[in-house]
Order: structure tokens, then C-alpha cells, then sequence
């Protein structure tokens, strides 16, 4: 590899390709691989091709989901979700039998309730799981313009140290990734106390009208009480998972 001296730009001229790279400063070489016109045309590359699209495919679907729940993954997520989120799309992905290599996309296994049983217990912060923090599973009942999870309390077992509350909220959230928009709704927080036996109800009392595949979320954060106020526990203490996926 060929180092600059005297020139310090940058671009193609003659078959040389001028860059500057962060730890070796400015540096030559000659300009080789395969054209734009070839990547695109080439039978050589087809496999590239599909292999690329999925990629993006899988990307743009992890990338909605993300950002449709972002507000609410914020105080949960740890260092590894945005990484094991893509990796159970890619799982789903090479599920689907019915379409072609290039055309396969992760949404369209997400209503096949085989496919996606991994999917649906997927934990935005792998460390605390829903699932595990109460005695039996939350039960979903929906009416026509509402949802209501109804569950019952928090174990004082599933309490992080110091931790006197929990604050428990539903989530839906609709989202077409043909169209690649989304509309997201909650619950009000539920406030229960360390100990606390009593059943719960999550309502979302008007939910989205939209069409797409609808993620159901429930998320729980635990407050510490300090001076007769709450504050949010620091670290990655907090939990949220998905509990229903269907289509609208």
C-alpha cells in the first residue's frame, strides 16, 4: 500500500484511488474491483444480490420495531438488543419456504405462531424477563376499540435490591413495514408496592385502527421510594417483552 508524501487529496485519477484513512493518514492504491454495472447485471453475483437484499430487508424490519417502541425501550434496553433483535429476524427470515432467495422477509413469519415462538418471548433486556417477574402469565382480553392485560402482581422475589415499586404499563403498537410507519399507544403506569398481592388491569382504552402486525408489549420498572417520592432505579434492572403478535 503505497503512503502520500507531498499530495493530500482524495479520488480517482489515472486508475489510482487517493483516500485518507484515520490511522494511516493519506494513502494510494490502484482502483480494482467490479463495477456498479456489474454488480447490478452479473449472474456471477445474483447470490450477493439476494444475500444484500434480505440484509437490508432485515435491517429496515429490526429498525421499525425499534423505533416504533423506542420511547418505552429507552430505561430497558441493554448493549446486546439491537444485535439478538436482528439475529431472531434472521432466524424467522430463513423460515419462510414460500418465497424465493432474495424475496424471503421476517415480517411475514411473524403471524406463523411455529415460526415465531422465540420471537414472541424475545426480552429487550436479556438479563430480566417478563415472563419470569409474575406468577402466571398475563392474560390479553381485547373489545373493539380497547385492550386489557389483566395479571396478577409482581413476585417480591422478581424486586431488584432497594427497589420498594414497580411501575407496569401496556404497550401497542401497530406497524406496516411495507409502508414502514408505525402507531404506538400505552396504558397508563401501574403503581404497585413491594408485597402486594392484589390482581392488576392494564387498559389501553382506545387502540390504533391501523392495518399492519400489531406487537403487544408489557414493560415493568422498578422505582425505589426516597423522601415520600419515587426514583427510577439506575442500571438494567428493568424489564419488557412482547406477550401477543397477530395481524390487523
Amino acid at each position: 500500500m503505497a503512503r502520500q508524501e507531498g499530495l493530500t487529496f482524495t479520488g480517482n485519477i489515472d486508475g489510482l484511488s487517493f483516500y485518507h484513512d484515520k490511522l494511516n493518514g493519506y494513502l494510494v492504491r490502484r482502483t480494482g474491483g467490479i463495477t456498479s454495472e456489474q454488480y447490478r447485471l452479473d449472474e456471477r453475483y445474483a447470490a450477493t444480490r439476494d444475500a444484500s437484499s434480505e440484509f437490508a430487508a432485515i435491517c429496515h424490519t429490526g429498525k421499525l420495531i425499534r423505533d416504533a417502541l423506542h420511547p418505552f425501550t429507552l430505561p430497558v434496553k441493554d448493549r446486546t438488543m439491537m444485535n439478538r433483535l436482528n439475529k431472531e429476524l434472521v432466524v424467522l427470515k430463513q423460515l419462510d419456504t414460500t418465497h424465493s432467495r432474495g424475496k424471503r422477509r421476517p415480517e411475514i413469519m411473524m403471524m406463523n405462531q411455529e415460526a415465531n415462538r422465540s420471537f414472541r418471548v424475545f426480552q429487550f433486556n436479556e438479563h430480566v424477563k417478563t415472563y419470569e417477574l409474575t406468577k402466571d402469565f398475563p392474560v390479553i382480553i381485547r373489545e373493539q376499540n380497547s385492550l386489557t392485560m389483566k395479571l396478577s402482581s409482581i413476585l417480591p422475589s422478581a424486586f431488584p435490591k432497594s427497589a420498594t415499586h414497580a411501575g407496569l404499563t401496556l404497550l401497542q403498537t401497530v406497524i406496516d413495514f411495507g409502508q414502514g410507519c408505525f402507531e404506538t399507544r400505552s396504558s397508563h403506569m401501574a403503581l404497585v408496592s413491594h408485597g402486594s398481592d392484589a390482581e392488576l388491569s392494564l387498559v389501553i382504552p382506545e387502540i390504533s385502527s391501523c392495518a399492519g402486525i400489531e406487537l403487544v408489549c408489557f414493560q415493568v420498572l422498578f422505582f425505589e421510594e426516597r423522601n415520600g417520592d419515587l426514583a427510577q432505579l439506575s442500571g438494567k434492572v428493568h424489564s419488557m417483552g412482547f406477550v401477543a403478535i397477530r395481524d390487523v
